[in-house]
């Protein structure tokens, strides 16, 4: 668990948002999956060392500093879990645990085509950032796909639709 969180806040700065919400299809090869991602936003992959099955993708800032304004990150883990739901409780417990000021806004279950998911939102803060986050979840095959989406608390409610059709876009090839 600690590894997902640190993956969900590398890099992130709270600053003002700007939206783009062209979408074109990301298809990863080595983890099976595809999903909308917004055409303008950067791929990241974490390093090899950090043992993670990840990919995100990030909205910089457009005056080429290294701000993120929102990011969207997917992270694929092995569970022994195999109801959806002990994985997002456990997973809020861990968050309220880690989080300052975490604050459970919303939880529920989505279909999306042939596949079950659970998504909840929360607020929490590191530091002197308040966030966002929208938390897409889906068990399939021994594995959790986490879908993160998440921003400055204050740009939050611009970016959510898009969040939520990102979100409900994955699927596996």
């Amino acid at each position: 668990m600690p590894l997902i969180i640190l993956f969900l806040f590398l890099g992130l700065q709270a600053c003002s948002q700007q939206n783009s919400t062209e979408l074109e299809i990301y298809h990863s090869e080595k983890y099976g999956f595809t999903i909308d991602k917004p055409k303008s936003w950067a791929i990241s992959i974490p390093p090899d060392s950090l043992k993670l099955d990840a990919v995100g993708f990030q909205q910089v800032a457009e005056n080429n500093d290294t701000s993120i304004l929102a990011h969207i990150d997917i992270v694929i883990e092995e569970t022994k879990h195999d109801q959806l739901k002990d994985f997002v409780k456990q997973t809020i417990n861990n968050a309220k645990d880690y989080f300052e000021n975490f604050e459970l806004i919303s939880q529920n279950e989505f279909k999306n085509g042939s596949l079950k998911g659970e998504n909840f939102v929360f607020t929490s803060s590191f530091g002197d950032m308040h966030f966002k986050s929208s938390v897409f979840a889906y068990y399939i095959n021994g594995k959790i796909y986490i879908i993160t989406a998440e921003s400055d608390s204050q740009d939050f409610q611009e970016l959510e639709m898009l969040f939520e059709t990102i979100g409900k876009s994955f699927e596996i090839k």
